[in-house]
């Protein structure tokens, strides 16, 4: 609410909005430079099944018993659904500020934005289908939300929501876990050893078509200098095909002060390997 506030004083005085863009999303004990896009590469989502592409993982037919692989990659809209998204929650002065000044970072699947140092927040798209006989073929695209709230140590993450589309999805479903980084886990490693995981539970479809979990669909704690959230998300094709998609996304990093003050950094300090999405068989 804070933001928003700063906001109407941008629309009162507009000659103070180069200022107070930057106060509305800078002011804090952590300061990013401009926002910033990760270099994207040629769509993976075309060409011939199994091609070497960047962010694209597909499973041979070897390793399915003879059945065919699936493959899911980041889509090209991603970037563009994600500000639209964006407008749609905020607004179109907030998203255009965050856009422009703002701490925000995007990734070949979508952007995460950090609107203070206590939230965090990203939308993410991918598209998705199988390998039949050498051909390429697609089954539909999924949107993804994310939003998470920092309360000292303990990351909740508000609201996640999925929304499919193409020929239809099934059996969605959401798990989470706190990561530690180090030098050792530039990855991040799981703060309990693989045992923190809240929930690993089915989503509900909404009366709108979309999938979400709209109570704390994670929380997890842990005092460490530097942390993280690892989401993921995972579905099935609803006509029947074997095996299941997935996406997991690692959060914006979290950092501890020497008073244990806890708050995000900006979002381009992510963990590293930040996302996969790709499909396993059953």
């Amino acid at each position: 609410m804070r933001d928003h506030r700063l906001l109407l004083t941008v629309l009162v005085l507009p000659g103070l909005l180069a200022v107070l863009a930057t106060a509305v999303v800078a002011a804090t004990i952590y300061h990013p430079g401009r926002a910033t896009t990760a270099a994207l590469t040629a769509d993976p989502c075309t060409g011939p099944a199994g091609a070497d592409a960047v962010g694209v993982v597909g499973i041979a037919d070897s390793d399915t018993g003879g059945r065919s692989g699936g493959w899911s990659c980041p889509a090209p809209e991603a970037a563009v659904n994600a500000k639209e998204a964006l407008t749609l929650r905020h607004g179109p002065v907030m998203a255009a500020l965050l856009t422009k000044y703002g701490d925000r970072y995007c990734l070949p699947v979508g952007c995460w934005t950090r609107l203070s140092q206590e939230r965090a927040e990203g939308d993410f798209t991918v598209r998705y289908g199988i390998d039949d006989h050498g051909r390429r073929i697609t089954l539909g695209t999924v949107t993804f939300f994310v939003e998470d709230w920092l309360q000292g140590p303990r990351i909740v993450s508000r609201r996640q929501d999925l929304t499919a589309g193409g020929r239809g999805i099934r059996e969605v479903g959401i798990e989470g876990e706190r990561l530690y980084l180090s030098g050792q886990c530039p990855r991040g490693c799981a703060v309990g050893h693989g045992t923190t995981y809240d929930y690993r539970v089915p989503v509900d479809r909404t009366r709108d078509g979309r999938f979400a979990w709209t109570g704390a669909a994670y929380q997890g704690e842990a005092d460490v200098a530097y942390g993280t959230v690892i989401h993921e998300f995972t579905w099935r094709d609803a006509a029947g095909r074997p095996g299941r998609w997935f996406i997991w996304l690692k959060g914006v990093t979290v950092l501890r002060e020497d008073a244990a003050i806890f708050f995000y950094a900006s979002p381009d300090h992510l963990p590293s390997s930040p996302y996969q999405t790709s499909w396993r068989p059953d």
